[in-house]
């Protein structure tokens, strides 16, 4: 940690890593707020970016598992009401993808390219940004190939909330994270001002440039971190959740049982999770894209893991296939 903090110029971080469900460390390294001079601290909230595709993914399969959902159900039977922006054609492609599509980053759609910001003129919301993502073609038939997309997690985000009849938020907060005993974890805030308690400061790198503001009301330029590149509520199911390394640690050991009995997926749940797409998408790789983690077969068992990248935030939460896991956490992201 110390010599890829120097390396990078990283201000702070913090690790924990378990050993068959117990906490074997837990620590901070330089700074929460650099100016502040406050030390960074293992209980310190950061950004997790797209750590909260894991957490999403999660909250579909927990479903799934109560026969609330089915990984073969399609979005627009689900969310029949859903609608493109105005002006906007649906593509007929839609009304074919699935929810296991979704997960696996396999419905069609390359949004990780499409930024954020892009909302038709319209006000800056979840609900504008679905529609608008519905309102783009499609770059490949559901099922045929592999994209990252964010777009897919904002989808599964409205699916979670049918299906439990709760806000995404509290539904995970209710049925994943109390349960492992996690209180702090929660969906974080764009501006500084807004910062949780606990919640460090976000730095971006030096040849980083400000932009202006997303935020309506807020005049730019702003650092990308706080309004320039993204906001951060909107990112919500694919890239909104705070929390610190120690319950990053406890959520991913509360997956499996190593922590909890029963555990909060069962055997065969967390099987399908980590298995393999289904042909022809990562037939012939070692590791593959499972249902909201990377995943690799290891002797019977899985290693998986995911990272998250945002400006001012780097994350990674890894478990190897002997049942170590580690949680790093840090409040820049390098260029």
């Amino acid at each position: 940690m110390v010599s890829l903090m120097t390396k990078y110029r990283l201000p702070g971080g913090a690790l924990a890593v378990t050993d068959g469900g117990r906490l074997v460390l837990a620590h901070g390294y330089g700074f929460a707020d650099r100016e502040a001079r406050i030390a960074a601290e293992p209980f310190h909230l950061f950004r997790v970016a797209s750590l909260s595709k894991t957490i999403t993914a999660v909250g579909t399969l927990k479903l799934v598992q109560e026969g609330k959902l089915g990984l073969d159900d399609r979005l627009l039977t689900i969310l029949p009401d859903l609608q493109p922006a105005p002006g906007r054609q649906l593509d007929a492609r839609y009304r074919n993808v699935t929810v296991r599509q979704l997960l696996h980053h396999t419905f069609g759609s390359d949004s990780s390219r499409r930024a954020q910001t892009a909302f038709s003129n319209a006000a800056p919301t979840i609900a504008n940004m679905v529609r608008y993502g519905l309102g783009l073609p499609l770059h490949f038939d559901p099922g045929t190939s592999f994209a990252y997309s964010n777009l897919g997690y904002h989808f599964l985000g409205r699916i979670i909330e049918k299906a439990s009849g709760k806000t995404y938020e509290t539904y995970v907060r209710d049925e994943i994270l109390a349960p492992l005993g996690i209180s702090a974890m929660r969906i974080g805030r764009t501006l500084a001002s807004q910062r949780f308690p606990d919640e460090v400061k976000y730095y971006d790198h030096a040849a980083a440039t400000a932009g202006p503001s997303l935020i309506a009301g807020v005049s730019g330029p702003v650092p990308r971190p706080y309004g320039a590149s993204m906001i951060v509520e909107i990112a919500e199911s694919y890239g909104g959740w705070v929390a610190s390394a120690v319950d990053l640690a406890r959520y991913v050991t509360g997956l499996n049982g190593r922590r909890r009995a029963p555990s909060l997926l069962s055997p065969d749940t967390l099987n399908l999770m980590f298995a393999r797409p289904p042909a022809p998408v990562s037939q012939t790789t070692s590791a593959y894209y499972a249902l909201g983690w990377n995943a690799r077969p290891a002797a019977g068992r899985f290693s998986y893991w995911h990272s998250g990248s945002l400006p001012g935030t780097r994350t990674y939460l890894v478990t190897f296939a002997n049942g170590r896991s580690y949680a790093a956490v840090f409040n820049m992201r390098p260029p």
